[in-house]
């Protein structure tokens, strides 16, 4: 998957431990996604599914997981 933004309409800011930055449109106020600032640890990016198309958040495979077992 690829996210593509503008990046003249993005913003980020963090708040916090400020270990985030979350990305947001600064058009319509979306938070589109987050990812890591820096420091100890790997980087991480985390998307706003809840801004997908539904074909495509009906494409990811799910792993259920019932907190003892993986199903």
């Amino acid at each position: 998957m690829t996210v593509s933004t503008a990046h003249d309409v993005e913003a980020a800011y963090a708040w916090g431990d400020k270990e985030l930055a979350f990305i947001h449109c600064q058009n319509c106020g979306c938070v589109t996604h987050y990812r890591t600032i820096g420091g100890e640890g790997a980087p991480r990016i985390a998307v706003n599914f809840r801004m997908a198309e539904q074909e495509q958040i009906n494409a990811v495979p799910l792993r259920e997981f019932d907190g003892k077992t993986m199903l």
